[in-house]
């Protein structure tokens, strides 16, 4: 998305559909095609249909955010109670599930829940974000590129929690 000149995303976004009834009407989400999402991993991994590789796997704080920004770009919000409600079922548990299903395959598996919150990983700032999905991997992974637009680049500490989660291997962190 960083490569997009900006009047590309808010295009993208108005054409949002704005009469969808669902819980989370913005047409961010995943969409299962059997061949990178799946519609039944439970089954699929009761016979041992499951890749093999290790596998790291997590969700922010308060993952369901996403969905509070996009829809306020449509005048249409969510109560924090109902957000809340999604968030556990839609996007934690379906990570823990994942991680008990790679684990019990013999999979070396890393879980997480990510708390941090830095200004260069921030959707909004009203209403508070926190960070936008898949937004800690470049921290962790000691790749986030230089902030810009006026954003303050990662203090010594992001740099070296960065350095520290990604040298130990998350085994001792």
């Amino acid at each position: 998305m960083k490569s997009k000149p900006y009047e590309q995303l808010i295009s993208a976004l108005e054409a949002i559909d704005t009469q969808s009834a669902n819980v989370v009407p913005s047409n961010f989400a995943p969409t299962i095609d059997e061949a990178v999402v799946f519609s039944d991993y439970l089954q699929g991994s009761t016979y041992g249909n499951v890749t093999q590789f290790p596998l790291l796997l997590g969700n922010f704080d308060f993952e369901a955010s996403l969905f509070r920004a996009l829809d306020d770009l449509k005048k249409y919000i969510f109560p924090g109670i109902l957000l809340g409600g999604f968030q556990l079922p839609g996007l934690r548990l379906p990570v823990l599930d994942n991680a008990n299903i790679f684990a019990n395959n013999k999979n070396p598996t890393w879980r997480y829940r990510w708390f941090g919150a830095f200004m260069n990983t921030e959707i909004t700032t009203v209403p508070f974000s926190g960070t936008w999905h898949a937004g800690e991997l470049a921290i962790l992974f000691g790749n986030a590129s230089p902030a810009s637009s006026g954003i303050p680049n990662s203090t010594a500490a992001e740099v070296f929690l960065s350095i520290k989660v990604s040298h130990i291997g998350l085994t001792k962190f």
